[in-house]
């Protein structure tokens, strides 16, 4: 490709709608290698013709215009309680292809109108629990996984230890921020929830687009705890609908 220079090569390739293109894919496309990939594509950040968007290995887009439906996607998901679907579609369908989970049941458990939960801070927004074997353990075991999901307007410090009290029952909690615009990692903000996560070993997860898992990322991965097993019994009982404990009765029996 004679007489077109590295920075037209690397443009061309970049979607003119304002999507993102994942850095290991333009890398494979161009057919270059890492010092050469990287010297080019911040040269183009530089020169304010692309900017660095989410997902596995990190993406770029165009600034000609704004990221595909950002807008649309920011307007339509307001509320906390908008997410919960979506978010649980997305975590049951390649959340759990991602962490080779096999048997589980996930459900919604924030909002369960008068039945009695146990108090604000013992139920978490989105629960998981999962059924797994091991080639050279005895037994099955029983892991519980908590999502404590919050919109951009919310999400604070706060978050992270309400995410934290989870541990009473459950193996692992992520804290899970809906984040329209990019995760700022010198955010004041962004780097004390950062911290607070990583020392109370609670996940740290953001999105922009709830319906759409390549804008999924951990920031930190969660702590395995060990809760006592009567807690995550009590949860199970009181938290999780009757088809789903048959389903978990299935596994481990």
């Amino acid at each position: 490709m004679a007489g077109i220079s590295d920075k037209d090569r690397f443009i061309k390739l970049v979607p003119e709608d304002g999507s993102t293109v994942g850095n290991f894919t333009l890398k494979k496309s161009l057919g270059w290698d890492d010092d050469k990939y990287w010297s080019v594509r911040d040269e183009l950040v530089s020169d304010g013709l692309i900017s660095i968007g989410r997902g596995k290995g990190g993406s770029v887009y165009r600034l000609a215009v704004s990221p595909v439906g950002e807008t649309e996607v920011a307007g339509k998901y307001k509320s906390e309680n908008s997410l919960y679907e979506p978010f649980l579609k997305v975590i049951s369908t390649f959340f759990i292809k991602d962490k080779k989970i096999k048997n589980f049941v996930c459900q919604k458990t924030a909002y369960q109108g008068k039945k009695k939960t146990g108090g604000k801070w013992t139920r978490p927004d989105i629960a998981m629990v999962s059924v797994d074997t091991y080639s050279y353990l005895p037994g099955k075991f029983l892991d519980i996984t908590s999502f404590e999901l919050k919109t951009w307007e919310d999400f604070n410090v706060a978050g992270v230890f309400e995410t934290a009290a989870h541990s009473k029952f459950a193996t692992k909690s992520y804290y899970v921020a809906y984040l329209p615009d990019d995760w700022d990692p010198e955010n004041v903000e962004h780097v004390r929830i950062k911290s607070e996560c990583e020392r109370f070993g609670v996940g740290l997860m953001c999105f922009s687009d709830p319906e759409q898992y390549e804008t999924y990322e951990i920031l930190v991965e969660p702590e395995r705890r060990m809760p006592d097993p009567a807690d995550m019994d009590q949860f199970i009982n009181i938290q999780i609908d009757d088809a789903n404990k048959r389903k978990l009765s299935e596994f481990l029996h």
